[in-house]
């Protein structure tokens, strides 16, 4: 049988150094961060993407934000939506005890299964939503093959 022996390690030892900073960047990736929560790192805004024969139809939550901050950007099989959150207005005598709503400038770029057809994208906006539909180029529909008897 073999038998396993741990020798002692010194106080000094590389491994108890690795150990420590180990330890020191999973307490900093684990615990939320103080600060103001950056746009840029999560995933915004959030979407629902449902595809239809047509083609496909998004909806973006934007609450607060002004449509005319946004811009939305079709080219082949790509969708590009960026804009700006504008931070609240805040009286000089109060204090900010949570943020946890975003500000500042986003940016997210969506694969399309299909190339879209730039002309015929619309956008609607409403209670916070942002609606895009995004019909397929005529050259990816599906076209029906007519079958001629002999």
């Amino acid at each position: 049988m073999f038998e396993l022996t741990t020798w002692p390690r010194s106080p000094w030892s590389i491994f108890n150094e690795l150990e420590s900073l180990q330890d020191t960047m999973n307490k900093a990736l684990s615990e939320p961060s103080r600060e103001r929560p950056d746009v840029r790192r999560y995933r915004y805004p959030l979407m629902n993407v449902w595809s239809a024969q047509e083609g496909l139809i998004i909806d973006a939550e934007l609450p607060g934000v002004n449509p005319g901050d946004v811009e939305i950007n079709v080219m082949g099989d790509e969708l590009s939506l960026s804009g700006k959150i504008n931070p609240q207005p805040q009286d000089k005598r109060e204090v900010m005890h949570r943020q946890e709503r975003p500000s500042g400038s986003f940016s997210r770029t969506l694969q399309l299964p299909f190339r879209a057809n730039p002309e015929g994208v619309k956008a609607s906006f409403k209670d916070g939503i942002l609606r895009v539909s995004i019909p397929r180029s005529e050259a990816e529909k599906p076209k029906r093959i007519a079958i001629s008897a002999a």
